[in-house]
C-alpha cells in the first residue's frame, strides 16, 4: 500500500513546527489549542455520525476517511510536540553541560586571581551555546557568578539562572 501524500506532508509539517517551536510555551499551547479546538470537535462529530449512520452504506467511505484523517492529524500533533520537546531538552542540556565546564574554569581563575573574571575567558566565549549567546547571560554578582537564559518556553519554565553560590539551576517563573 503506497504512503499517502497527506501523511508525508503532515509528518514533515509536524517535524518542522516542532523544530522551529523548540518545545517552547507558545508551541505547546499551539499544539494544545489545535488538539482541543480543531481535532476534538471533529472527532466528536465523526463519532456521533458513526454511531448514527454506520448502518447506512453510503456513509461508510466518508466515515472511514474521516477516521483516517483524524488519525493523521493526531499523529502530527504528537510528532510536533515530541520533536519540540526533544529540541528543547537538547538545547537545555547543552547549556547545563557548558555551565558545568565553565564552573571548573571559572573556579580555577578565581583561585589564581582571587575573583571571578568580569567577562568570560575567550576559551569559554568561543564555545557559548546559542541560549547563552546574549548580553548579560554571564554576570559577576559580588563574590559569585550567574548564568541566565530564557529558552523558548520563557512564559512558563523558561527563565533559568545558575548561581555559583549554591551551584544549582533555579527557575525564575
Amino acid at each position: 500500500m503506497p504512503v499517502k501524500p497527506y501523511l508525508i506532508a503532515t509528518t514533515a509539517l509536524a517535524i518542522f513546527t516542532g523544530w522551529v517551536g523548540q518545545g517552547g510555551f507558545v508551541h505547546q499551547v499551539g499544539v494544545l489549542v489545535i488538539g482541543v479546538y480543531v481535532w476534538l470537535p471533529i472527532f466528536l462529530l465523526t463519532a456521533l455520525l458513526a454511531l448514527v449512520g454506520w448502518r447506512k452504506r453510503e456513509w461508510r467511505p466518508w466515515l472511514l476517511k474521516s477516521w483516517g484523517i483524524l488519525g493523521v492529524v493526531a499523529l502530527g500533533l504528537f510528532v510536533s510536540f515530541a520533536v519540540g520537546e526533544l529540541v528543547y531538552r537538547r538545547q537545555h542540556n547543552r547549556v547545563v553541560a557548558f555551565v558545568e565546564r565553565a564552573q571548573i574554569e571559572l573556579d580555577a581563575e578565581r583561585a589564581r586571581t582571587g575573583r571571578y573574571p568580569a567577562t568570560l575567558p575567550p576559551s569559554l566565549a568561543a564555545d557559548l551555546p546559542p541560549w547563552l549567546n546574549h548580553h548579560g547571560s554571564y554576570q559577576v554578582v559580588g563574590d559569585d557568578f550567574q548564568f541566565n537564559y530564557s529558552g523558548p518556553g520563557a512564559f512558563m519554565f523558561g527563565d533559568q539562572t545558575y548561581d555559583s553560590s549554591v551551584r544549582r539551576w533555579e527557575s525564575l517563573d
